[in-house]
């Protein structure tokens, strides 16, 4: 549990979300609960995110990311444009391979599966 100070306005940077996705994709750090104080938009990015690198299709990240946004009023919420290209290069599938590849003996069981389901 890592308590925050309620911000007005939040940046996530590539790095930022790259080290996030290091301790969601480590094996001892699970079960990992993601939740958010204010919203969606944070901790919606990372969701979108673990989704790309689970290979869900667009379509089917986004309604989640619609679902359980805070914003219920139509039409239902989507992600810019900008978060989309954000959430399509961040972090690189490279850099993804390479994380997997460092850790093999302890990554988590859902990225295992995922590399597995772009191998075949």
């Amino acid at each position: 549990y890592a308590p925050t100070e309620k911000a007005e306005q939040v940046t996530l940077t590539a790095d930022a979300v790259t080290d996030v996705l290091k301790l969601l994709m480590s094996a001892e750090n699970l079960p990992v609960y993601v939740h958010c104080v204010d919203g969606c938009h944070t901790t919606g990015i990372i969701a979108l995110v673990v989704r790309r690198i689970q290979r869900w299709s667009a379509p089917a990240a986004h309604a989640e990311y619609a679902r359980f946004s805070r914003t219920r009023r139509p039409p239902p919420p989507q992600p810019s444009a900008e978060v989309v290209e954000f959430v399509n290069t961040v972090p690189s599938d490279d850099d993804v391979r390479a994380f997997a590849h460092q850790h093999a003996e302890s990554q988590a069981p859902w990225l295992a599966r995922a590399l597995e389901g772009a191998a075949g």
